[in-house]
């Protein structure tokens, strides 16, 4: 089973993914308004690795795709979330 979740990210080091390889990427909204995808989606707010390591502990064999749609605050830009 795969899930993708889009939120603030994942933190690569957090202690329930030891043993586990995470990728994912990020998706934001330029200064000329184009989506652009890139590969850090490192969690700064702690959302995402919270909701991560909690699907994590219930579905061990799920393959969790981290999506980082949030950077700064708590908002994610609607263009993004339709692109997700």
């Amino acid at each position: 089973m795969k899930i993708a979740i889009l939120d603030s990210g994942v933190r690569k080091g957090h202690p329930a993914f030891e043993s586990k390889a995470v990728e994912g990427f990020s998706l934001k909204v330029t200064e000329t308004g184009e989506i652009q995808k890139g590969y850090d989606f490192e969690d700064t707010i702690g959302h995402g690795t919270a909701v991560i390591s909690i699907l994590h502990r219930y579905l061990p064999n799920a393959i969790i795709i981290p999506i980082k749609v949030i950077f700064d605050g708590i908002l994610a830009h609607e263009d993004v979330l339709i692109s997700a």
